[in-house]
């Protein structure tokens, strides 16, 4: 009677004590009955071969735990895709629909001012780019024109706006093309924009010299300063018909240079301010403060120039 009691006990607790949750001393009771119960041992042998099957409401609530995360990572996987698409369709509208605000440095811009019109007349010089539209703002006797290009073939466009009243500055792609009633070239406009407060930040005033093309002139080149003074050493010397017009855009676009000295083995030219002043009957360094009195001292010296050059071709 008692060993048939332990022999149920025994088969009770043998799903426990396949999982490891009986304690020490059952297991040596269990282990001993079944060293002596054939039964017992086949029984476990059953089990443990078995495989593991859920109760049927626990399997309906995992298939439905599987049905939500597999729904969840579903929207999750739509989501991200909405999100990349409107992204890619934001960019792509900003890239080829409203494009890129570009500077003047890429831009070829020639500007007409009538009394009742800008006129704009502007390529984009950066390749696989097109000027795609301009907008206009106006404000008192200024306006200003904000330049966006997309990508494309390079082609001129045109583009006007209507102005009531003067006109007196015009800024195109942050590029300053018309002062005080007066337009400004291109090349004026780019020094004016690179001018130097001063001489001895000797970065800012290769720069200028960069921009103006010295070397082009003169060939490679030195530079010394000699207090307020800039001395200019190259090994070929300057063209006599050069020396005044770029010897006026270096004192008039570094502040507080006095003089510019052209030197090449025995050949020695300074031009100073004073020089300047006296011969155009103007203080050049209010060339530095406004671009309009800059290109109005450059044609005037130009065409000073011009007269001269007609003089010794009489004599």
């Amino acid at each position: 009677m008692e060993e048939n009691k332990l022999h149920v006990l025994v088969n009770d607790l043998l799903p426990d004590y396949i999982d490891g949750l009986t304690s020490p001393e059952t297991n040596k009771i269990i282990e001993e009955h079944l060293a002596q119960c054939s039964s017992c041992q086949k029984t476990l042998e059953r089990m443990k071969e078995k495989p593991f099957v859920l109760d049927p409401d626990e399997k309906i609530e995992i298939d439905y735990l599987k049905m939500v995360r597999k729904r969840n990572r579903h929207r999750i996987w739509i989501t991200i895709c909405l999100v990349f698409f409107v992204f890619t369709s934001c960019f792509g509208m900003y890239v080829f629909l409203f494009g890129t605000k570009t500077s003047a440095t890429l831009l070829n811009i020639d500007t007409t001012v009538a009394p009742d019109q800008v006129k704009l007349e502007v390529e984009c010089i950066e390749k696989g780019r097109k000027v795609s539209r301009v907008l206009w703002h106006k404000q008192g006797k200024d306006v200003e024109a904000v330049v966006y290009t997309v990508p494309g073939k390079e082609e001129k466009k045109t583009f006007s706006y209507k102005i009531d009243g003067l006109i007196e500055n015009v800024e195109v792609a942050g590029r300053i093309v018309w002062e005080e009633g007066k337009k400004i070239p291109a090349e004026l406009a780019l020094l004016y924009e690179n001018k130097v407060e001063y001489i001895g930040d000797v970065s800012k005033v290769s720069r200028l010299l960069e921009k103006m093309n010295v070397s082009e002139l003169i060939g490679s080149y030195t530079l010394e300063l000699d207090n307020t003074g800039l001395i200019i050493h190259s090994v070929r010397p300057i063209n006599e018909a050069y020396v005044d017009r770029e010897s006026l855009l270096i004192l008039s676009m570094i502040e507080n240079v006095s003089f510019v000295t052209w030197k090449s083995q025995d050949k020695v030219e300074t031009v100073s301010v004073e020089m300047m002043d006296d011969r155009l009957g103007t203080g050049i360094k209010e060339g530095y403060r406004s671009l309009a009195v800059f290109a109005d001292n450059i044609e005037q010296l130009e065409q000073s120039e011009e007269i001269r050059a007609r003089e010794c071709v009489c004599e």
